[in-house]
């Protein structure tokens, strides 16, 4: 009975984080204390259930797998506040806060989304709320949108730009099609597929390029997981060769677009390219000048004049190669060891186990993989309008794929977590 309370309130709690990150219609800046104040909230209902489950539950922390689960993120967060320390002249002052949000929320979470109702739940909502944000796409868009980009949207202004919107879409789109490729029922697959391609449009509609590359990559990856593991079922390729034509499609349409203002669009799509190669450049040669923390965090665009003539930039356009230019290798390597893990562990648990589970794996591991490659090419956390919203946000699917894999409480029928 008290597991059952502690996990209806757990859940409960980390619902009302999630809405507050996806839907709390405040700036950034306003948006700071109800986002924490939530967080914490999660953090400490986690410690609440860890609590209850007495020595057994505590025992499983300092085991190797649970070592993994919170170590790289306590040495992530720890690097980052000693290199804001050694430098604390900061551009965004809140880096190593945002780093110890991101690492207090990711172990919580998957603390109190054990139980594979509580888990289940929050991921539904987790893409339904992305899927109300979407419809804001078709909003007002900013007056200062001269380059037909869609720069900002009235009732998307909390998520920033347009690189943002199409992160959003990318990562319901990514869970979508992970969904429509592992359904059982006609039903479903229709649904998952009809969801799949609204979210897969508004990278394109937004003409966000790097969430365009990462939605056709990650959807091609999911479909070649699906027929490499032996499950050739004919519907599951039909539904995934569906997908990834759809998206091929929306491919075509964005080129069409782009042939009828080629010069303005070839020339916007050299200058990209351009740009983000020197700020990767500038970026290795930060982590050769500083290899053990870094410039300092927050500190990238600050240091950008000493090693480039270009025009100074916010970030480096790769989430990795931020993260070492401007905390060092210390940082660098826990923040490498946490999405690999988690890229890892979830795509094996994709498949064994209940059916329900695997699929819970498999949807997380898309969602991780999709903003993985998006970050290739930017840097969403810690240096963008909405780098905290989208921190607390990756932070709880990366806690939800923790639990996917981690022994429950107790089995609970088809959707059990067991290992």
């Amino acid at each position: 009975m008290m597991s059952r309370l502690l996990m209806v309130l757990g859940t409960a709690v980390l619902l009302g984080e999630l809405l507050a990150i996806c839907l709390l219609r405040y700036e950034s800046a306003a948006a700071i204390q109800p986002l924490t104040m939530g967080a914490a909230a999660v953090c400490g209902m986690a410690l609440v259930q860890a609590a209850a489950a007495g020595p057994k539950g505590w025992r499983w922390w300092v085991t190797p797998f649970g070592l993994l689960h919170w170590v790289p993120f306590v040495a992530y967060a720890a690097a980052v506040t000693a290199s804001s320390r050694l430098a604390p002249i900061s551009a965004y002052p809140r880096t190593a806060e945002e780093a110890w949000w991101f690492a207090g929320l990711a172990i919580a979470t998957g603390q109190i989304a054990l139980h594979a109702r509580a888990r289940r739940f929050t991921l539904a909502m987790l893409i339904a709320s992305l899927a109300v944000l979407m419809p804001g796409v078709l909003g007002p868009k900013s007056a200062g949108d001269l380059s037909g980009r869609f720069l900002r949207y009235s009732s998307l202004l909390h998520w920033g730009a347009y690189p943002e919107v199409g992160l959003l879409g990318l990562l319901g789109a990514a869970a979508a099609v992970a969904i429509a490729l592992t359904a059982r029922t006609w039903a479903l697959r229709a649904a998952a597929a009809i969801l799949a391609v609204l979210f897969g449009i508004v990278p394109f509609a937004v003409n966000s390029r790097g969430a365009e590359v990462a939605l056709i990559a990650v959807a091609g990856w999911l479909v070649a997981v699906v027929v490499l593991r032996g499950r050739r079922r004919f519907v599951w390729v039909l539904v995934g060769v569906a997908c990834v034509v759809g998206l091929g499609g929306g491919v075509a349409w964005r080129a069409q677009l782009a042939r009828m203002a080629q010069a303005n669009g070839d020339a916007q799509a050299t200058a990209a390219v351009s740009s983000r190669t020197e700020d990767w450049r500038v970026a290795v040669r930060m982590i050769a000048a500083h290899p053990l923390l870094g410039v300092g965090a927050g500190r990238y665009p600050l240091e950008f004049a000493r090693y480039s003539s270009a025009p100074p930039q916010n970030h480096a356009h790769n989430m990795l190669l931020h993260v070492g230019a401007e905390s060092g290798l210390l940082a660098l390597i826990p923040f490498v060891v946490i999405w690999g893990r988690l890229l890892w562990i979830t795509l094996r648990a994709a498949g064994s186990g209940p059916w329900a589970s695997r699929r819970d794996a498999f949807v997380l591991h898309a969602m991780i993989a999709a903003f993985f490659i998006r970050a290739m090419t930017d840097q969403f956390l810690s240096s963008v309008h909405s780098s905290f919203r989208t921190t607390l946000l990756m932070a709880m699917v990366l806690g939800l794929a923790e639990a996917s894999v981690r022994p429950g409480p107790a089995p609970e029928g088809d959707g059990a977590t067991q290992r």
